[in-house]
């Protein structure tokens, strides 16, 4: 496990904690019947389960423990790249309505850009130093978002084949 630039404290604070993580990620292997069902076994009252180990980290063992090829890494990187093309900000974005909402829209693009989700996910994350990655970097840094994001979203998610939870899970 890495926490990238985190540094050693998420790291320590999370290993202290692996025998509260391994059945989460038993849990997973045997397979969640959905998506949310997969992110909220990490969280609790709001907050993360586990200390040190926030949804940028968890959606990562949520990809790959899974046995659902649907379920992808959202990680603040991703989130940023959905910020830029969808004018929406990240940073309340973990949660789980967020979650769902960013699994929305990359299916979406994916199917927009005739790719897999697991591609467009890619594509989102990008390279450190790449233009994609730089391009995203400056927008998000000049442009603090959109107000109302959380109405904006329910407006957006609440209908359709696969709606988002209601507000509560906001």
């Amino acid at each position: 496990m890495a926490w990238g630039g985190q540094g050693k404290t998420n790291e320590q604070s999370a290993w202290a904690q692996s025998q509260a993580i391994r059945p989460l990620l038993t849990a997973l292997r045997q397979g969640m019947p959905d998506a949310l069902s997969a992110y909220k076994l990490f969280i609790a009252n709001k907050g993360n389960l586990i200390d040190g180990l926030g949804p940028s980290y968890f959606t990562k063992l949520i990809h790959f423990f899974s046995p659902h090829n649907d379920f992808h890494i959202v990680d603040n990187k991703v989130l940023e790249a959905l910020q830029v093309l969808t004018g929406l900000p990240h940073r309340q974005r973990a949660t789980p309505g967020g979650y769902l909402a960013a699994l929305q829209e990359i299916n979406a693009m994916a199917a927009l850009l005739s790719v897999t989700a697991e591609e467009m996910e890619q594509r989102l994350f990008s390279g450190k130093g790449e233009p994609w990655r730089l391009h995203v970097l400056r927008q998000t840094l000049s442009n603090p978002g959109v107000k109302g994001y959380r109405a904006q979203m329910i407006a957006a998610y609440s209908t359709g084949a696969n709606p988002i939870p209601p507000a509560e899970f906001w």
